[in-house]
């Protein structure tokens, strides 16, 4: 999974497991690190978001079968994205 991290606030240290990640004001990170990512979630002026278009198609399939939705046949990605989206 692929997350966008922007910080509206102020410059923040951001601790993951005891280590600080530094996140300037207004600074947009990428990152595929989930315990960065929930982190950052419970801080305050961040903002999280999911990347699912710049997943590779694979990797989203993977995401809707854990989530419990069934693919009957072959879709498109965009379509896909859609989908996951709207859960």
């Amino acid at each position: 999974m692929l997350w966008k991290i922007q910080n509206f606030g102020k410059q923040t240290d951001i601790l993951v497991k005891g280590v600080p990640y530094f996140m300037a004001m207004y600074e947009t990170k990428i990152t595929d690190n989930e315990n960065f990512a929930e982190a950052a979630s419970n801080t305050p002026n961040i903002q999280i978001t999911e990347l699912y278009a710049e997943m590779n198609y694979f990797e989203l399939l993977k995401i809707a079968k854990q989530r419990g939705i069934e693919m009957k046949k072959r879709i498109k990605k965009n379509k896909l994205v859609k989908i996951l989206t709207k859960e």
